[in-house]
Formats: structure tokens, sequence, C-alpha cells
């Protein structure tokens, strides 16, 4: 195929083509201008153009987001810089290349399990629990600021210690080692009960039918703050409806599926008025929040572990 098709086919998916090495090689051949048009088109969405913004920090943006960095005004910008095909050509194989061949162990970046956090009896207080939002703040010189906030819900973090465990017939060493191996460190996920809530939720007021919603997001509460389950065993949850007027709600088996990780959706719309009622259990889906673990041998078959680092995954 003509190195021109393939960069008019560019041209016009700007900003949402996966350019194949096939494509790679033609870009080569065409080189010049065209070549940098291809690439821009590629990987950014010209927007509004802004000022010189140099090859280093293109570089980094690539890094933090390959092939799905979208910069405004960088079309113009690197059109101005003297080598400006060069460094397309440059920017177009990094993201190009490699793309189409992720690590065995990529999973597409989306790792889940469903395993829970061993509950062991060398579990010791004190045991940290953090909330963290992203807030960006922008000061002027009178003192006043702007702010944003980034998380319409917090990143819990949780820091435990382990005072005690059993290398013996026991076995506590080699389950927690086990399972923080198994997760690749902080790669995979699990689930974590948090013991200072319940985690069981019964005939809790999901919603009020209007005749016309059918997606409902199960939730839970903390100190009036309510947020989007982490993870819902599917295996306890229970959905009622109690009728406008009844006194008794009634079981419903069939009518509703449960979409992954916190989602019931109804073929049909509760009816006007109904309360749709729900009992369930819940988890926090978690990640290790570092890939290496310190364990200490201070006796014979038994083993500590001083600090064990979490997070929350946001579903």
């Amino acid at each position: 195929m003509p190195s021109l098709i393939n960069l008019q086919a560019l041209l016009e998916t700007a900003g949402n083509v996966c350019v194949s090495r096939t494509n790679a090689s033609f870009l080569l051949e065409a080189g010049g201008i065209r070549c940098t048009q291809s690439a821009l088109s590629v990987l950014y969405e010209p927007a509004n153009p802004s000022s010189h913004i140099s090859a280093q920090t293109v570089s980094e943006a690539l890094m933090d987001g390959p092939s799905r960095t979208f910069a405004s005004g960088l079309y113009s910008s690197l059109l101005m810089e003297a080598q400006a095909s060069v460094l397309a050509c440059q920017l177009v194989l990094q993201v190009m290349y490699g793309y189409d061949e992720p690590s065995p162990n990529a999973q597409e970046l989306q790792p889940v399990s469903d395993h829970l956090l061993p509950n062991l009896p060398g579990l010791a207080w004190s045991v940290k629990k953090r909330p963290k939002f992203n807030t960006a703040i922008a000061s002027h010189l009178s003192g006043r600021e702007v702010r944003v906030s980034n998380y319409a819900y917090p990143i819990w973090e949780w820091e435990l210690k382990y005072e005690f465990l059993r290398a013996d017939a026991h076995a506590e060493l080699q389950l927690l080692m086990g399972f923080f191996l198994a997760r690749a460190g902080a790669f995979d996920t699990f689930l974590y009960r948090d013991p200072t809530e319940n985690n069981q939720i019964q005939t809790f007021l999901l919603a009020v039918g209007d005749g016309a919603t059918t997606k409902f997001t199960l939730t839970k509460s903390y100190g009036g703050f309510t947020e989007p389950c982490g993870y819902v065993d599917t295996s306890s949850l229970v959905i009622s409806f109690l009728a406008l007027g009844a006194s008794v709600p009634l079981d419903q088996t069939t009518g509703w599926t449960f979409v992954s990780p916190n989602q019931v959706v109804f073929a049909t719309p509760p009816p006007v008025g109904t309360n749709v009622l729900v009992s369930f259990s819940w988890y926090y889906r978690v990640r290790f929040a570092d890939d290496s673990q310190d364990y200490e041998n201070f006796m014979f078959n038994l083993w500590q572990l001083k600090k064990l680092s979490i997070q929350s995954v946001k579903p």
C-alpha cells in the first residue's frame, strides 16, 4: 500500500489510532513534514494552540500515557521547531513499538482477583487508616485561592503491623508471604474487610422506583458520607420490592442482573413509588502499596512484619 494512503488514513483518524509496525515503516519512508503531520495526528488532538512545548515535555507526557496523551496546541508548537520532522518520527515510533506486544503479566493493566487478605492472629495494634483526596490548588498573590477536587470519593489507605507470624505448622508466615507473592506485589488487587466497619448491609433502601431508572449503584455509608462499594459479594445479594401501600416486601429473584463490581440493572424499571430494598456484604478492593515487604526473624520460627501498607482501588 502506498505510503501516502497510510498517511492520509492517519490524518483522517487523528487522536484515535494505535499505529501498527507496518505503518511505522511507511512513516519512515515518507519523512519530511508529512511524517510530522502524521505523527502528531496519531499522538495528539490539537485544540487551542499554545506556546512552545519542548521535546522534554513531550517525552515526559508520552511516558505518562503513551498513545493516549492528548496535548492541545502541540501540533503548531512542534511545526515551529527546527527539527520537527525528526522529533515527530521519534515520538510516533516511541509510542508504536512494543505497544502491540505487552508484558505477559500486563493483563491489560487491570488485574483483578477476589482473594481475601488472610485474617491472622498476629495482627497488632495500632492500625492506621487514612482517607486521601486529591485537590488542585491555585494560589493568587492576594492570598486567595481556587481549589478543584479531583476525587469524588477518597482513596483509603491502611497500615497494618504483625507482631508475630509463626513459621511452624501454623504456617502463618508462609500464608501471608505467599499471598503477597501471588499478587506480584502491588500489581494484582484483592479484597479487604475493614474490621472497624460493618460490611453487612441489611434491608437497605436502595431507591424509590420512578418508572424509568433501571440501573442502581450499591453504596455504603461512613459517618454520613456515602460512596460506591468497591466489591459486592453477589452470593449475599438479596433484592426485594415494597410496593406502595404494602407492608411486606417481596423478594425479587429474577428480572435483574448484577454488573460487577457494584451495580444492579433491572430488565424493566421498578414501578413508580416502589421501594427497592437490598441486603448484601461488601469489601474494599485494594492492592499492596509497595512492591516489597520486610519480614524479620526475631526468634526461632517466629517472624514479624512491622509495616504492611495497602490502599483501595477505585471500581
